[in-house]
């Protein structure tokens, strides 16, 4: 489960991209942003797999404060997470067949699920 509790995002010039927000994603879900250019859907979404710091609130990846984390530790929590951006372009080859995107970063740590390849 990803859970995050009343999440800030403040950049250097004083811009708030991301305030005040709190969501719980079950095991297994899937979530959709939607808003305008620079509403902060995409700071939020950097936020939660803690590619920028955030500024105040907390998140957990299942019993893991992730805010917490950082190096190894942060590495490993990271490998739980995928994050696609609204263009689908520029998440995935399109030259490549979609498994072969889709199983590139499992290769990358060292896994291949056997429950990953049935589907």
């Amino acid at each position: 489960m990803l859970r995050a509790e009343r999440l800030v995002k403040i950049y250097g010039s004083g811009t708030r991209a991301v305030d005040d927000v709190s969501l719980t994603l079950p095991k297994g879900s899937c979530l959709g942003v939607v808003g305008e250019s620079g509403s902060g859907k995409s700071t939020l979404a950097r936020c939660l797999l803690s590619l920028e710091r955030i500024n105040g609130g907390n998140i957990w990846l299942h019993d893991q404060q992730l805010n917490t984390l950082s190096g190894e530790a942060l590495r490993k929590a990271r490998q739980q997470m995928q994050l696609v951006l609204q263009n689908p372009n520029a998440s995935f080859n399109e030259r490549l067949p979609i498994m072969t995107s889709l199983m590139e970063p499992l290769e990358c740590i060292g896994r291949r699920s056997p429950s990953f390849l049935d589907v």
